[in-house]
């Protein structure tokens, strides 16, 4: 089985523009205490839901999270991640994970907690965006 949130983290840690505003810091989980501006990753959901579709066929949902300094920064790395996203089936299909045949993206939304940031810094401002992502095996 392949993991779609693998695919999305090798597709944005190739992406050489969003590498330009965050670095390497592209996460599955928030690291604490890293520095911003960060991406982080999460799929819910997995297999097609209807009976039409082939067994290795993967349709999960898939949130993106961009933490920055600042709205700014935070809206750099989340206009980044969106572009790197939405360009993977026509420049980066193909993954050591799994291979992108299409992908949906909602644009970047500011998240405005009140609470932001804490006295230790964590989490920062964010945007999250919601992909979906149709992807399969390597051949």
């Amino acid at each position: 089985m392949i993991s779609v949130e693998q695919i999305i983290l090798e597709v944005l840690r190739e992406d050489a523009t969003l590498a330009g505003v965050v670095g390497t810091r592209i996460y599955a989980e928030l690291p604490e205490g890293v520095a911003r501006p960060v991406v982080t990753v999460e799929s819910s959901g997995g297999r097609a839901g209807d009976s039409e579709s082939p067994n290795w066929l993967l349709l999960p949902t898939v949130q993106v999270d961009a933490r920055g300094v600042t709205k700014a920064s935070a809206l750099a790395a989340a206009g980044a991640a969106h572009d790197a996203v939405i360009a993977a089936p026509r420049s980066n299909s193909v993954t050591a994970a799994g291979v992108v045949t299409r992908v949906t993206a909602t644009y970047p939304v500011w998240i405005p907690d009140d609470d932001w940031p804490t006295p230790n810094g964590e989490p920062g401002p964010r945007y999250i965006m919601t992909v979906r992502v149709a992807a399969h095996p390597n051949p």
